[in-house]
């Protein structure tokens, strides 16, 4: 079977594939992931709306479907779950808001220090 045969077969699979997927579809990030779904041929089958990471995690880990991963959330992955990589890397600026004066605090300077180490590449 030729590649355009191979491609159709898996957006047929991808349609009947459940998902968890990792918020509401009316947020932009919902809405990006409709967005690539519909682009690539298929609307997504949404069995699950989780807000929690670690939940969605372990329902993919029960086999109850699948759900996009950041970097930071593949740090919680289990055993069992496999990350496949996408063609296309997504970058996203995230910020820290904190309030002028608690800024100023030992605590909160090294937690976003943390924060800044963490989220570099």
């Amino acid at each position: 079977m030729g590649d355009v045969g191979e491609r159709r077969q898996r957006r047929e699979r991808a349609c009947h594939t459940p998902r968890a997927r990792p918020d509401r579809g009316d947020t932009p990030y919902g809405q990006a992931v409709r967005s690539v779904c519909r682009r690539a041929g298929f609307e997504p089958r949404v069995a699950h709306e989780v807000t929690d990471t670690a939940t969605s995690l372990a329902m993919v880990g029960a086999g109850l479907g699948v759900a996009p991963l950041t970097e930071l959330m593949l740090r919680l992955r289990s055993a069992g779950i496999v990350a496949v990589p996408l063609r296309e890397s997504v970058v996203r600026h995230v910020v820290v808001a904190v309030g002028a004066e608690a800024r100023r605090r030992p605590s909160v300077a090294a937690l976003i220090d943390a924060l800044r180490e963490g989220a570099t590449p």
